[in-house]
């Protein structure tokens, strides 16, 4: 006599991470975001073989995370961050920095996104600095990292 017996097989699938950054990947020194990996019975982060869900992270790289579902499945996933640095920008004047009344000089920090001086609250590149002082500018770049510059303008003694 033949007998048929059949084995039930049961065929999970593996665990499809997907990381959700709480915020901007590329941002300025100083600055961080949390990585999610969602929710999983177990974790293994390629920074510091952190075991958590979400990690914090201030520094550029790649990141990594391994999780585990509860049927023991794996799975792999990763999620870029970039960190700029601050600027440092020099403000490069057309002429002397000196000089006598009724003179000036341009005022120029470089290229930037964005500009705020202080003398006159100009938003231009450039400005044209006429009296003495301090002439301080706060700069941006496209990333949204800042930097700040100042030129001493003095009268000449005649």
């Amino acid at each position: 006599m033949y007998r048929n017996y059949f084995q039930s097989v049961t065929v999970n699938t593996n665990a499809n991470p997907v990381i959700t950054p709480g915020g901007p990947t590329n941002f300025c020194t100083g600055g961080s975001v949390s990585l999610n990996a969602g929710s999983y019975s177990s974790y293994l982060w390629s920074v510091n073989s952190a075991i958590t869900q979400t990690i914090n992270v201030s520094t550029t790289g790649i990141y990594s995370v391994t999780v585990t579902n509860g049927n023991g499945c794996t799975g792999t996933t990763y999620q870029s961050v970039t960190v700029s640095a601050n600027l440092t920008p020099v403000i490069t004047p057309n002429g002397p920095t000196t000089f006598c009344q009724g003179s000036s000089v341009t005022l120029n920090p470089g290229s930037y996104s964005s500009y705020s001086w202080n003398s006159n609250n100009a938003t231009t590149q450039t400005i044209n600095a006429s009296t003495t002082g301090t002439y301080s500018v706060t700069v941006l770049n496209s990333s949204g990292c800042s930097g700040v510059a100042s030129q001493q303008i003095g009268r000449a003694h005649v």
